[in-house]
């Protein structure tokens, strides 16, 4: 019985020394430290940002085909208007 009851000392020993240590004045360092680099490692805002710059995307190109196109649509209604003027 003698070596659990000095198991025991050591556990509450241990015990008592990382409690202190949690509750020291440096302790508040390393939990802001560590807090620090979950914000930094954090990447739930990665898929936002890469719809984002995808949305972007696609009406850069959606914008960039209406203007090509714009030029010939434009050529083609004077046209049907010219035909339909000398009809007239």
């Amino acid at each position: 019985m003698g070596a659990n009851v000095v198991a025991q000392n050591c556990v509450t020993a241990f015990r008592t020394h990382g409690m202190a240590r949690r509750n020291a004045p440096g302790g508040n360092v390393m939990d802001l430290r560590n807090r620090l680099l979950a914000f930094v490692n954090d990447e739930e805002g990665q898929d936002l940002l890469e719809y984002a710059l995808l949305v972007a995307l696609i009406a850069l190109v959606a914008v960039a085909a209406v203007a090509a196109a714009g030029g010939s649509v434009s050529a083609i209604f004077n046209n049907i208007a010219g035909q339909l003027a000398k009809a007239a």
